[in-house]
């Protein structure tokens, strides 16, 4: 019997056609699983120039709203589509290797209390510049991260939910609808819930950098108050309390990080060596760990004094990932 597999990538109104395009033609050329057929559907939020979009082998869902942003546009494609096996949810800038869906759906497969599977994560324009990379640096401290909470059999949490996942997880535990970081709260009632997510060193998932130190401030600052508005408003605390330690403490292990960040700057040196790229990278993630914790601190005054949500548009770039 042949699984179905549904790949969904929210657009949002602010990305650049060209890159939309390239992420068509790169999600069109990924390796079929075995036994599984698959289909991609592009979720075009309030795009004018929408059908002027060279989607060659996709499917595409048009928005009249941004309503509830990325989570908005996964319950609304979800209401359309025929109910799957497998959904992939990707971000509009992702570049995974061509066997992640084969590999991600492998360990699906084998491990039945797994819900989420994901590879691990690289910034592809991690050369174009100072900032990226930083971030690349960053991304590979989220590796160690998850290494060690995948390694403690503790909540761990994968970066925007770029991932396969069995359908029927994904629609009993959805997504809250405009949360600043919608991926943490997801994967938090994914474990309260009894499922699990797994990171495969069998295959990698690159994104995209912000090109420059503005952007990037950003998106930390987003990231980091969706940490905050977890720690102060966390509608599961009640289930949180009631769950097993070993969950609850690496729960908030990683919500209380970045707060540290700064006490994590002397051992740079040592965290680059477990990483991919070269060791001479320690400076870049100094940067990136001092702005972490500041953006984390940052965003603690400002919900404590009443800042209102607000999602600035990603910037993005249109260069190919180098082969």
């Amino acid at each position: 019997m042949t699984d179905a597999l549904h790949v969904l990538v929210p657009v949002a109104p602010s990305e650049p056609d060209r890159l939309v395009e390239q992420t068509a033609k790169e999600l069109s050329g990924l390796e079929p699983p075995p036994d599984c057929s698959i289909s991609i559907t592009f979720v075009l939020d309030q795009r004018d120039s929408s059908e002027e979009l060279a989607l060659e082998g996709v499917d595409r869902l048009h928005r009249e709203t941004t309503d509830g942003r990325r989570a908005g546009a996964v319950e609304y494609a979800l209401e359309r589509i025929d109910s799957p096996e497998y959904v992939a949810l990707f971000d509009v800038d992702v570049r995974p290797d061509k066997d992640f869906l084969a590999c991600c759906l492998a360990e699906l497969r084998r491990r039945p209390r797994v819900k989420l599977v994901t590879g691990r994560r690289y910034v592809y324009n991690h050369d174009v510049g100072f900032t990226p990379r930083v971030v690349a640096s960053g991304y590979e401290f989220l590796n160690i991260q998850q290494r060690v909470a995948q390694f403690l059999r503790t909540y761990n949490h994968t970066n925007g939910c770029n991932g396969v996942l069995e359908y029927s997880a994904l629609v009993k535990h959805g997504f809250r609808p405009n949360q600043l970081t919608p991926d943490v709260d997801f994967t938090k009632r994914l474990y309260l819930g009894g499922d699990r997510m797994y990171v495969t060193d069998t295959t990698r998932i690159g994104e995209q950098a912000p090109p420059d130190f503005r952007s990037f401030l950003d998106q930390q600052l987003r990231w980091m108050g969706g940490f905050v508005e977890n720690l102060l408003s966390d509608p599961d605390r009640d289930r949180l309390r009631e769950a097993a330690f070993r969950l609850s403490a690496g729960w908030y292990a990683q919500l209380l990080l970045p707060f540290l960040g700064v006490f994590l700057v002397p051992l740079a040196p040592l965290f680059t060596l477990f990483g991919e790229s070269d060791s001479d990278n320690w400076p870049f993630l100094i940067v990136f760990l001092t702005v972490y914790c500041a953006a984390m601190w940052v965003m603690l005054l400002r919900i404590v004094v009443g800042y209102e949500k607000s999602w600035e548009p990603t910037t993005r770039t249109v260069k190919e990932q180098n082969s």
